[in-house]
């Protein structure tokens, strides 16, 4: 999904608006950038991956979470923090 904001400021703070989307919004990229001495356009994508389908087995225990995903848990750990 992608939709267009409309921002105004310096170039500084609308620099500081696309660093932070970049570190605040989790799976969502800048896709363009337009302006002119009128006002200035961000153009965001967000993407998204539809879940698998998951089967419980009462019987198999959980595998253990991989080091590659410990990882990621602890960097939404850390947008969650910073929002709040």
């Amino acid at each position: 999904m992608n939709f267009t904001v409309s921002v105004s400021g310096s170039t500084d703070g609308i620099q500081n608006f696309i660093k932070t989307v970049g570190e605040k919004l989790p799976l969502s990229e800048v896709t363009d950038i337009e302006g002119d001495t009128r006002g200035t356009t961000v153009t965001l994508q967000f993407y998204q991956k539809q879940f698998p389908n998951i089967v419980f087995k009462d019987d198999q225990p959980l595998s253990p979470i991989s080091s590659k995903n410990i990882s990621l848990l602890q960097q939404l750990a850390l947008w969650h923090t910073n929002q709040a």
